[in-house]
């Protein structure tokens, strides 16, 4: 490796990344919180960050399995049907699953985040994941910016949606949003220049070289109530 090299790779260990932001505004909203369960925990990073009040479920057995064998506490099962009992958890972190999902699995979804978070607990969604780019990816169904992903909590005249009754009610405590680069620069056809193009990328955002007014992911901080009248006065 050159020196230029190696100087470029200890320039971007210690620049601002869109991942770590990501990470931090997910620690910060879910810091009151004993009991943590990821739903759709992959490899188990987010678990393994803090296993002794984290715990894990993935409907990937390979996943399961791997996890497991690092000593993690991950279960197989689905987000609409989860593998644990009512009020289980002070928090609920589901990170970029949901573009998967059809809006009749979301609603599922959801309905099992607020059975089992216990009452005054926190939901936290992280989605979009660079959302000019999302339909490239063939497994993504659909996005959900935060004003759709609202619409499946919020109560309206006293009553949910018609499309999805008995949904739980949540109100909104924060959010984050991840803004994009004043370039974008991307190569659909030379993977060694899209990876070159990707680390540039990266270099606006930790320079803060980015769109004020868009977005192409976000984070969304939910908490769970019992009073539906608490919803409509929050929103």
């Amino acid at each position: 490796m050159s020196q230029i090299e190696r100087l470029f790779h200890r320039f971007m260990r210690h620049l601002r990344t869109a991942r770590g932001a990501e990470y931090r505004a997910v620690e910060d909203f879910m810091s009151e919180c004993s009991s943590i369960l990821d739903v759709g925990c992959g490899t188990g990073t987010f678990v393994e960050r803090d296993s002794a009040r984290r715990v894990g479920v993935d409907l990937n057995p390979e996943n399961v399995d791997y996890c497991l064998s690092r000593g993690l506490d991950v279960k197989v099962g689905s987000s609409e049907k989860l593998p644990f009992a009512d009020s289980s958890f002070d928090g609920i972190f589901c990170s970029h699953v949901f573009q998967v999902f059809s809006p009749d699995q979301a609603a599922a979804t959801i309905k099992e985040f607020g059975r089992v978070v216990k009452p005054g607990g926190i939901v936290v969604i992280s989605t979009l994941n660079n959302f000019r780019n999302f339909f490239q990816h063939p497994e993504n169904s659909r996005p959900y910016p935060p004003d759709a992903l609202l619409r499946y909590f919020q109560t309206q005249h006293g009553s949910t949606s018609p499309m999805w009754p008995g949904m739980p009610a949540m109100k909104q405590d924060g959010i984050w949003l991840r803004r994009p680069p004043l370039l974008r620069l991307r190569s659909a056809t030379k993977p060694g220049l899209d990876r070159m193009f990707a680390g540039l990328n990266q270099i606006q955002y930790g320079l803060y070289l980015v769109k004020p007014l868009s977005f192409d992911s976000y984070v969304i901080k939910l908490r769970k109530v019992e009073d539906a009248a608490a919803v409509r006065k929050a929103h």
